[in-house]
């Protein structure tokens, strides 16, 4: 069996995916993109970076921490080796790590994050947001590596080339890291459920959930699919990471919040409509050999969601061109919100909210017979001209027994 089998967990009934007691979820590299922008957008560059680098330390660390105590590795070299072995296998790149106790120098090539080109975003005016979660995962695993406190080891980028080159140094703030565990994400789960066209819904997963257990990194990091390069990623990471944004913007701006969780949303709706659209489009759920028809499109993207991780979404009711109501026993975003943060008042599936977007556009407004290249240009002109709003109407996070959005060409229903 490969690292990656021997660790794989799932709460099946709510289809959430899990390594080493960790949530994860496979993802294209293109939320990654758009939600770096987000960070960077909300709270500059500077700081940006910097939450960044923490989250994604703060995520790694508990997973590798699991992770040797279940393989028990007997030296620090060969939890390193672990650890390199770990990021190409979950399609993130390759890692080069020489540390000790008192950090050292990392550098990673063929990185999952920057590996689309601009035009795949839109976003070629701008320079690309530094990848940071290479950045955090060494960090992360020198800690663990050397036996050292959450938080140790500082990480500073030093060349923002072809190859991304970090310093670590032994000058952190150590401090608690609040990551749920699978059990606490399991005994907080509410009751599973299902919705209209569950039969077909459960016949296009099952096809994807065996694609997925196929899925390791080659030499170079690369898990490749047919309709562009995934990876797995834990969830921990962006849910953190927008935990972060929005309390840093309510505590500094609160006028700013509203626009702060759009931002979010969006950034759900471009990996919805182009991660989830780029795999539709390679012939992987056929969606051309069906006609492309609105149903067949919303129900090939919810068999992707649940293989994919992202939790049991559901139809509750789709109208074409009018209405379509999703709802989830939890998503990992609602669930991390229940396990990790204190006093949660708002919803908080932005992912989900922004996926339901994409999913009327992807249904409605996408000439898949002309094979289109779906990409940032393309989010960008559909965002322009908005067909559809969204409201979560019901949340885990703040008590209810289900995550809802509303997608409609009117004014959201209850």
């Amino acid at each position: 069996m490969s690292l990656l089998a021997d660790h794989r967990d799932a709460l099946p009934q709510h289809h959430l995916r899990f390594f080493a007691g960790s949530s994860v979820v496979v993802q294209s590299p293109v939320y990654a993109a758009f939600f770096d922008r987000t960070v960077d957008d909300a709270l500059g560059p500077s700081r940006g970076r910097a939450s960044r680098l923490r989250r994604a330390q703060e995520a790694c660390y508990p997973l590798l921490k699991r992770l040797f105590h279940r393989m028990l590795p007997t030296s620090a070299g060969q939890r390193l080796d672990i650890a390199r072995s770990l990021f190409a296998g979950l399609g993130l790149g390759q890692l080069s790590l020489d540390v000790s106790a008192d950090g050292g120098q990392v550098e990673a090539r063929n990185l999952y994050r920057l590996s689309l080109e601009p035009a795949t975003t839109g976003t070629a005016e701008r320079p690309w947001p530094l990848d940071a979660f290479s950045g955090g995962f060494a960090a992360a695993a020198t800690e663990v590596a050397y036996d050292l406190s959450a938080g140790t080891i500082s990480v500073s980028p030093r060349d923002l080339g072809a190859v991304t080159t970090y310093q670590l140094e032994a000058m952190g703030n150590p401090g608690e890291i609040r990551v749920p565990h699978q059990a606490q994400i399991r005994e907080s789960a509410p009751a599973s459920f299902g919705g209209l066209h569950e039969d077909r819904i459960a016949e296009l997963t099952i096809g994807l959930l065996s694609q997925v257990s196929g899925f390791v990194g080659n030499e170079q990091g690369e898990i490749r699919p047919p309709g562009g390069r995934v990876a797995f990623v834990p969830s921990d990471y962006f849910n953190a990471l927008a935990h972060h944004l929005l309390s840093t913007v309510a505590e500094e701006k609160p006028a700013a919040l509203p626009a702060a969780r759009a931002l979010l949303v969006e950034a759900g709706y471009a990996h919805a409509y182009i991660g989830f659209g780029q795999v539709m489009q390679a012939g992987a759920l056929q969606v051309n050999e069906h006609g492309a028809s609105p149903l067949y499109v919303v129900l090939s993207a919810l068999a992707m969601a649940r293989a994919w991780g992202f939790g049991r979404w559901c139809v509750e009711a789709f109208v074409p061109e009018e209405r379509l109501i999703l709802r989830s026993p939890g998503t990992h975003e609602s669930l991390y919100q229940v396990c990790a943060v204190d006093n949660t008042s708002q919803p908080s599936a932005y992912a989900f909210e922004g996926a339901a977007l994409a999913l009327m556009d992807l249904a409605h407004r996408t000439a898949w017979q002309a094979n289109p290249r779906l990409d940032g240009r393309m989010v960008t002109a559909l965002r322009r001209d908005p067909r559809w709003r969204v409201q979560q109407t019901h949340s885990v996070a703040v008590g209810d027994a289900m995550d809802r959005v509303v997608v409609s060409s009117t004014p959201p229903l209850s």
